[in-house]
């Protein structure tokens, strides 16, 4: 729990999706307790080195549904994930159009 307030805190003042660099995503969940959720999402810029956007769930509807809103989203040259099924079929959702 103290690791989830941490996570919470340090991304209010890192947040910084309006310069977003779209060379990569990095994606990757953490354990947490927000919205009933066991699992929450951090989505993060490599080259820029900032946190996008934290999700509250990691289950693909919820990634599906922030990654339409993403403009410009298949400028993206790398998604990097671990190989967590939702992850990667997420990167190749023809809904998204990422790839």
């Amino acid at each position: 729990m103290i690791i989830s307030i941490l996570i919470i805190q340090w991304t209010q003042f890192y947040f910084n999706s309006q310069e977003f660099s779209f060379e990569a995503i990095c994606i990757d969940e953490f354990k947490g307790n927000a919205g009933g959720a066991k699992y929450q999402c951090i989505i993060v810029d490599p080259v820029k080195k900032h946190t996008v956007e934290i999700l509250k769930d990691r289950r693909q509807d919820v990634l599906i549904e922030y990654f339409k809103k993403l403009k410009d989203r298949e400028k993206v040259k790398y998604f990097i994930c671990d190989m967590w099924r939702q992850f990667v079929d997420t990167a190749v959702n023809d809904k998204i159009k990422m790839y």
